[in-house]
């Protein structure tokens, strides 16, 4: 699996931001399947 990267604006931390971004998504799909994530 591979993810390309958009460039990033200066400043920023792509990892960081995609490591948000898959916390946010995560929370919104148990929303929405009334749902929690369990720890592995």
């Amino acid at each position: 699996m591979s993810i390309d990267f958009a460039p990033v604006v200066r400043g920023r931390d792509a990892v960081r931001d995609m490591v948000d971004f898959m916390r946010i998504a995560e929370r919104r799909f148990g929303e929405i399947h009334k749902c929690t994530p369990r720890p592995s």
